[in-house]
This record gives C-alpha cells, structure tokens and sequence, in this order.
C-alpha cells in the first residue's frame, strides 16, 4: 500500500464491499490536509466528498456541511481508445525554453524516450528550470521501481527528434470533474506502491487514473492491436501452407497414379482444359503462393486504412495537430508494408531455401517452415516497420515550420490567430489574420487577395478550418499582429509565387528575425516585385466587408 511523507487524518470508513482495513484503502488528501476521497484497492471504488462528485462547490449548499462531508461513488467516465495513436491523440506540444509558462500544477505531461515508448508522469510543481514530478521510476536507493516524486531539470535544448514533450488534454467535463485538487491527491495516494506492470499499471495508466479516475494506457491498446493483426495475418499464413501442404500430397499422388495408370488419365483427363490432374495440381500449389501473398496484403491494407480514418477523424475533430497526423500516417503506411511483405517473404523462405539446396520440403516442412516464417516475419516487420515509418514521419513533419490544428468552434477564435479556411478545388486553402468573429458565423479576418488586395473583410465561418500554431516565442503578441495586417490594408503587390495569402500571414504573425534560408517572402523588397511576376490567383468568395455586422 502507498505511503506518503504527510501526516494523514484519520477516518472511519467502510465501502459497499464491506473492506473496512486501511491498507486496502488509498486515502485523497489535498493540499489543506483535509480528506477529499477514498479508492478501495479491493472492488476498485472511489468515493469522493460531495462537492467533487457533483463537479463544483459552486452547485453546493455552503450551508448543508453535512451533505458537504458525505462520501458518495464517483461516476465511472467515458474515455475513447484510439488505436491509430501511441498515445492520446488530443495533445499540445509544449515549448521547452517557455515550459513554466505552458505546463501547470496537475497536468499529465508525456515525452518520447530514445528506445522509443513514450513515458508519463503528473506535475506536482512548476520552478524556473526545474519540473517535479510524480511518477513511475527507478528508485536509486533499493533498486525498484515504484511511484515516486521526482525533479526533473528541463533541457531547453533541442536532442534530435526526440526532444519533444506534450500536454495530454482531456476533455473539458473530465478536467471540471477532476480539478489540480484531486489529481495530485490521486497522484500522492499512490506514492510508495510498487508492482510495476508494462501490460496492467504502467506509467501511462497511473498518470490516467489521476486525471481521470480511470486507469487506461493507449500504448496497450496500440500494442493489442498489433498483436491481433498479427495473429491475423499468421491464421492465412496457416491456410495458405496447410492448402500448399494438401496440393502437394495430393500432387505426389497424382503423379504416381499417373505413372501407373497412364491409360486410365489419359482417357480421363481433368475438367480443367484437358490437363492432367498431376500438372493442375501444380498450378494450385504455385498459385497458392500469390493468393496467400494477396490475402496478407488485403488485410494489412483494410488494417492501414482503418487505422487512417480513425486518425483523420481525430484530426478533423480538431483533437490532433496535421504534423502529428502526418507521422502517424507515414508510420502506419510504413508499418503496414513492412509487415505484410516480411510476412509473405518469410513465409516462402523455408521453401525457397529448401529449392535452392535442391532438398524441396515435404508437406510437414511447407507447413511447419511458412508458419514460423509467416510469424517471425509479421513480427520483424511490425518493429522494423514502426521504428522506421516512426523516423521518415519524424522527419518530414520537423521540415514544416508551423503546424495547425482544426477549428470546431468559432468560440475557439481569438484575436490574432493565423487560420486556414478552404475555399474551392483549385485554392484550397486561403490564408488570414483573424481581427474578431460575431459569435455565430461569421469572422472578420485581414488577408491578401488578387482582384483587390490586402483586405479587412468579413467571411462565413465554415468548417474545415484551421489555426496555424506556432512554437511559442516564434510570434508577434496578438495586437502586434492586428495592427502589422492593418498597416497594410489597400497594399495590391501580390505574387502566387513571392507574396500570397499565406506569406502575408506568416509575415504578420512571425516574430522570427530573416535568415538566409527563410522563405522567399520574408528576403524581398515587396516594391521590387516585377509586374510580370504577379499571378492571376484562384477567386474566392467572401462576405462583403460592407453593411456586415456581428
């Protein structure tokens, strides 16, 4: 049971199942050192004060402290499991060199380690350069791992593609249910236990539980889900050696029938075009190969895109940045390829070998070699395929310079956002400076257009629609940014190549001073741009900017 370095008050309790003994209850006590709760580790039950449980002091009777101090069963939340994502897919990346202004008391925070899981842990405090943590760890003084504080010292500089770190955001009903109080006080009930598990209570899972009352771990549903793909992909490498295995017997058979029965085959020949059962059997064996081959890569496909429209709809749920889907694409794609041809390639190995020493395997040795080979193979690919869709996806995102995340509310909009709105086929995507939005639908933006310029206009509020984000630190405060757009109101220079809509936005929004290797945009004199230069662009609707009101 978990043991803590504060001096805890004592209670009477007993739960519904009867467990009266302390040690099989964890005890919540917040930072007043006062009892906000209870888990029993028997029948796993929390009961928590009434004004937790019915989500706000606001909503109690301040008057009523008997109802106030009643214990009551928490409702047990609902939580998504997505599977496309190691972790949970709604995040926000935190910038290092400014965490004490991004990360707070209570958040669950998430890194990737270099062996390349991720690893969990609650803030219990915020300090200039250092983050204290609560967490499963190593204890250094006896050697084992258990749930422990932690300070962790914050490196601000960048280690390769895995420097990054994130917020894990849960959904706003969860947080009001589950305030900084009773998150740390889930956390510190838990300090001292040991008993570790990767598959049952794991880092991941424990940082769930404090934030939500639920222990989940997207790793181990991620991981559930390779294994049942893979058992998958091993019952077709099955059927297919056991049928290779059938039409060779039935082949050997066949043959010897035929060299002792030659009249009997010849006056009898098989149904399929006059050809002999030893010799159709044979086009049933080779053909098995590719019909195998074809099932395996079927499946990991319908796997493949399964796990992409789950991701996609989290993207256009707005609950995952484009960067982050773009890796978890490229990795899946990777994956599934490596995965699917190791297992066919692998499966085939035992017999082509067997061909290329000239000893060919019998129906046991097709059976029993494309097994183990369709599983070792499916193994190796689904690691190798991982880690290597893991790192090209790592790659290609880190090439972007800004990400964005989809907008599902126009309540979500504030002043100085860089958004993207789609317009039709040919321009997709219409770059703008939000000045302000009436509430409903419609936002009154500042952006770069053809037939008329820089231009303060108002516009629907449609979805799809995104907010480019930016690395704290890399931007303009949002009235530097309104008032730079509004210093160019009537400018007309606009270029499809040199100076567009996303240009004119990047360059209001961006703080970051030119560099040689910036984009064109940011290293030209907008006045020198040759009128030959400029480009017809695609046309777009608006609202008119007239006789338009919130």
């Amino acid at each position: 049971m978990a043991s803590t370095d504060e001096k805890l008050p004592t209670f009477e309790f007993q739960c519904l199942c009867k467990t009266r003994d302390d040690c099989k209850l964890r005890r919540y006590i917040d930072r007043k050192d006062e009892l906000i709760g209870t888990f029993c580790t028997v029948c796993s039950s929390e009961y928590l004060r009434h004004d937790y449980v019915i989500s706000g002091k606001d909503e109690t009777n301040e008057k009523d402290t008997n109802e106030k101090t009643q214990f009551l069963p928490k409702p047990t939340p609902s939580l998504d499991k997505n599977t496309a994502y190691q972790v949970q897919s709604s995040t926000t990346p935190i910038d290092l060199k400014r965490f004490a202004d991004e990360i707070k008391i209570g958040d669950h925070i998430t890194w990737q380690r270099k062996v390349g899981y991720w690893h969990h842990a609650i803030v219990e405090d915020v300090e200039e350069t250092m983050l204290k943590l609560i967490q499963w760890n190593k204890n250094t003084e006896n050697r084992r791992t258990e749930i422990m504080r932690d300070c962790l010292k914050v490196e601000t500089q960048e280690d390769g593609f895995y420097s990054k770190t994130y917020r894990i955001d849960y959904p706003e009903e969860i947080t009001k249910l589950n305030n900084t109080e009773l998150v740390l006080a889930r956390a510190k009930s838990r300090l001292g236990d040991t008993g570790y598990g990767p598959f049952t209570d794991n880092c991941e899972s424990f940082a769930t539980y404090c934030k939500t009352g639920v222990e989940q771990s997207h790793q181990v549903a991620w991981l559930k889900g390779k294994v049942n793909e893979l058992i998958t992909h091993n019952v077709v490498t099955t059927a297919r050696t056991v049928v290779k295995a059938t039409c060779t017997i039935v082949q050997k058979t066949a043959s010897v029938a035929k060299q002792t029965l030659p009249t009997l085959i010849q006056e009898a020949p098989s149904a399929a075009g006059g050809i002999f059962p030893a010799e159709g059997i044979e086009y049933a064996v080779k053909g098995s190969n590719w019909v195998g081959a074809g099932i395996v890569l079927v499946i990991e496909g319908g796997f493949v895109a399964w796990d992409l429209s789950k991701a996609y709809k989290e993207r256009k749920d707005g609950k995952t940045t484009r960067n982050n889907f773009i890796e978890t694409a490229i990795r899946r794609v990777v994956e599934g390829l490596m995965s699917a041809g190791l297992s066919v390639l692998f499966s085939l190995g035992p017999e082509l070998i067997g061909i290329a020493v000239g000893a060919p395997l019998g129906p046991a040795g097709i059976i029993v070699g494309g097994i183990i080979g369709g599983v070792v193979g499916g193994v190796v690919g689904k690691v190798v395929g991982t880690a290597l869709g893991s790192f090209i996806g790592k790659v290609i995102s880190s090439s972007f310079k800004a990400d964005d995340r989809a907008v599902t509310d126009i309540s979500e909009l504030e002043s100085g956002d860089h958004i993207v709105v789609y317009s039709w086929l040919l321009h997709p995507r219409c770059h703008a400076i939000v000045v302000e939005h009436d509430g409903i639908n419609k936002i009154k933006v500042i952006r770069n257009r053809y037939s008329v310029g820089v231009v303060e206009e108002w516009i629907p509020f449609s979805k799809p629609l995104f907010r480019v984000e930016y690395k704290q630190g890399t931007c303009k405060d949002a009235a530097n940014v309104v008032e730079t757009a509004r210093s160019m109101i009537g400018e007309r220079k606009y270029s499809l190549a040199l100076y567009n809509c996303k240009s004119f936005a990047r360059q209001c929004k961006s703080s970051l001073p030119l560099e040689p290797d910036d984009e064109p945009w940011q290293l030209i004199n907008h006045e020198d741009i040759p009128d030959e230069a400029l480009q017809k662009p695609c046309l777009e609707e608006s609202v008119s900017n007239e006789n338009v009101a919130p």
